[in-house]
């Protein structure tokens, strides 16, 4: 590190120790839980006793990537303590790293009341999929819990696939079967009900009633030409 580096004279002029050999440590590149990687730093320098300006010094340059970047854009003078590096390191980094979804994220999961089949199965899924640690069939059974009151969640009752593959298939199945129910009619087939409905004499309701009325004053009948 030069002159420039963001540490305080106090630890940029500290002489480093004889003898000292650093541990080997995984780079820390700011994609992964920042408060990971310093339990894991801390736990590997802690038996070697370093300094306060050596542990500043190790964790530094154990920054690599978007991580390092970071570090060197911090102003000059900036870290003072080890504490200032790592409290400093947390904070940028934490808000970057992806959630680690449990059993519990999974078991939140609620099918909203107005929520299609196929909006809840694809974001029910698309999280199991982030899922880390989670037993397969512990995300069937907060599948099921999840959803509401309906024909799959009906027929998961009575029959609970064995394997998480099939009760992907299941949800899918029941998916596209609710699809077809909620889209609307082909204009083409409505067109060809009407035309059959039509020469079958199915008149609409309010067609029938009119024609009853014309009958019952005898305006149906055909008149006869009176000479």
């Amino acid at each position: 590190m030069d002159g420039n580096a963001p540490f305080t004279d106090a630890i940029r002029l500290a002489p480093v120790p004889e003898n000292f050999r650093p541990p080997r440590l995984e780079a820390y590149k700011g994609a992964t839980d920042p408060r990971e990687h310093v339990q894991g730093f801390e736990a590997a320098v802690r038996y070697r006793q370093p300094d306060e300006a050596t542990k500043c010094y190790l964790l530094a340059n154990n920054l690599k990537g978007a991580a390092f970047s970071w570090f060197i854009k911090l102003p000059k003078c900036h870290i003072s303590s080890y504490e200032d590096l790592k409290r400093e390191l947390i904070a940028c980094f934490i808000g970057r790293t992806r959630m680690v979804v449990s059993d519990m994220v999974l078991a939140n999961i609620k099918q909203d009341e107005r929520e299609s089949l196929r909006d809840y199965t694809n974001r029910f899924f698309a999280t199991a999929a982030e899922a880390e640690n989670v037993d397969s069939a512990v995300a069937m059974h907060n599948f099921r819990r999840g959803l509401k009151v309906g024909d799959l969640s009906k027929s998961l009752q009575l029959a609970k696939p064995q394997s998480y593959p099939k009760l992907v298939a299941k949800a899918s199945q029941f998916m596209f079967l609710e699809d077809a129910e909620s889209s609307p009619p082909d204009a083409s087939i409505v067109k060809q009900k009407n035309r059959k409905r039509k020469y079958r004499g199915d008149e609409p309701t309010a067609m029938k009633i009119y024609m009853a009325k014309n009958r019952d004053r005898g305006e149906g009948k055909p008149r006869h030409i009176q000479h």
